[in-house]
């Protein structure tokens, strides 16, 4: 690098930000103007020169550019009530369900379900069987898409507890080839598993009294995590209605694919269920053998499926 560039980089990295304003020239002006032949030399002599106020130096028009265009801040979205957004969309980032929402709405849904789990879940009130905890424990989860589920239960007592309460314990199997010989570092196979558990303390403890009625005896009502959006996200809340359960099995065992049986629940408006309920459904009747039909009309099935998504109309009656 010679001394003229050295020069020239030094300039422009020293410049104070200053404002600096330019005047358009019109069509007219440019074309009765002659401009010169710009050369490297040129350039550097006119970055090397001192600026007057009436025409700003090349250096700094070249440093509040880069200024200009390194220096600007992203500016957050926000909705019409001017409220921030946490959604990752504007970015082009992936976009999750729960996370769509604006921070106060979210704090607000959250106050609301707080004050209902402690009106409804409250220390000293009674229940007639646990049968009727375990629904208003369901309900209320459905209803504010959160999971209670039962963590420790006898006859005297029960505890439910959030489905992302306490945490993941890694288990390690063991070689069974020997069960007597020394179990080494090398024998042992670590599983990992993607764990749902935050470690939450939402929970509900309750107790029986004189084999008749059930009394909340301790509850907690707030949890350490986002709560869905999406109300496919835990499989409690996700159930078929005998009719369509009827439906999907006969599906199955005439060999339609997965995907093809969602979407034609979702075109008659079953939009609760995901992909993993079907195959579950699929696995269940290949362990009681009733899958035994052999493979034919997918075809025509599938045709039948594709008229039924665009009508609308149920797949099966």
């Amino acid at each position: 690098m010679n001394e003229s560039s050295r020069l020239l980089i030094s300039e422009v990295n020293s410049q104070p930000l200053v404002p600096v304003k330019l005047e358009t020239a019109s069509k007219e002006q440019c074309a009765n103007t002659s401009l010169p032949k710009l050369t490297h030399q040129t350039f550097i002599s006119l970055a090397c020169s001192e600026s007057s106020p009436e025409k700003p130096a090349v250096s700094e028009l070249t440093h509040q550019t880069l200024l200009d265009v390194n220096s600007q801040p992203f500016s957050e979205p926000s909705d019409q009530d001017g409220n921030t957004l946490i959604s990752f969309r504007a970015f082009g980032g992936k976009c999750y369900d729960y996370l769509n929402a604006t921070k106060e709405n979210t704090e607000q849904n959250n106050k609301i379900m707080v004050e209902d789990f402690n009106e409804q879940f409250a220390t000293g009130r009674m229940f007639s069987s646990l049968s009727d905890l375990r629904t208003a424990a369901y309900e209320y989860g459905k209803k504010y898409n959160v999971a209670l589920t039962t963590s420790k239960s006898d006859k005297t007592k029960v505890y439910l507890i959030c489905k992302h309460g306490g945490q993941y314990r890694q288990n390690k199997k063991a070689a069974k080839d020997n069960v007597l010989a020394i179990t080494t570092e090398k024998d042992t196979k670590t599983r990992i598993r993607k764990s749902q558990k935050t470690g939450c303390k939402c929970m509900v403890y309750a107790r029986c009294f004189k084999e008749s009625f059930w009394v909340i005896r301790k509850s907690v009502a707030e949890h350490n995590h986002p709560i869905a959006q999406d109300p496919r996200a835990y499989a409690m809340y996700r159930s078929l209605s005998p009719e369509n359960l009827l439906a999907v099995r006969r599906l199955l065992k005439e060999r339609v694919s997965v995907s093809l049986i969602v979407k034609s629940l979702k075109a008659s408006g079953v939009t609760n269920v995901i992909a993993k309920d079907i195959e579950n459904i699929q696995q269940d009747m290949k362990r009681k053998d009733i899958i035994t039909c052999p493979q034919e009309t997918e075809n025509s099935l599938k045709e039948e499926l594709l008229a039924t998504n665009s009508t609308g109309s149920s797949p099966a009656q």
